[in-house]
């Protein structure tokens, strides 16, 4: 499930999530929901709002780690981490979408 923790992963230095102090703020992965991502993710962006694109940008720069790279199936060639998150931005009461359409843009609820 969405909310199940992610792997143990080892700090490297370099990584935000590194040292709390800085700067980059980021959850260590192996503490950190798809939730968490998300929110550390629409933070770091201009305004808090993002679309789906460059909230997984930001999520997989500074959880790279941490994320499961496995594909979700055959057909769909879509890692899972990936797959995930488009369900909490959908499903999650802590964000909502700001212009149903074309580009859906996410905030915080």
């Amino acid at each position: 499930p969405a909310s199940a923790l992610l792997p143990q992963v080892r700090p490297l230095p370099g990584h935000a999530w590194y040292d709390r102090a800085s700067g980059g703020g980021a959850l260590a992965p192996a503490t950190a929901t798809y939730g968490d991502m998300i929110a550390h993710a629409l933070r770091k962006l201009p305004d808090e709002h993002g679309d789906f694109k460059a909230i997984c940008g930001v999520i997989e720069t500074d959880y790279f780690d941490g994320l499961n790279w496995k594909l979700e199936s055959a057909e769909r060639q879509t890692p899972v981490w990936k797959s995930s998150v488009r369900k909490i931005l959908h499903a999650n009461a802590r964000f909502r979408n700001t212009s149903p359409g074309d580009k859906n843009i996410f905030t915080f609820a």
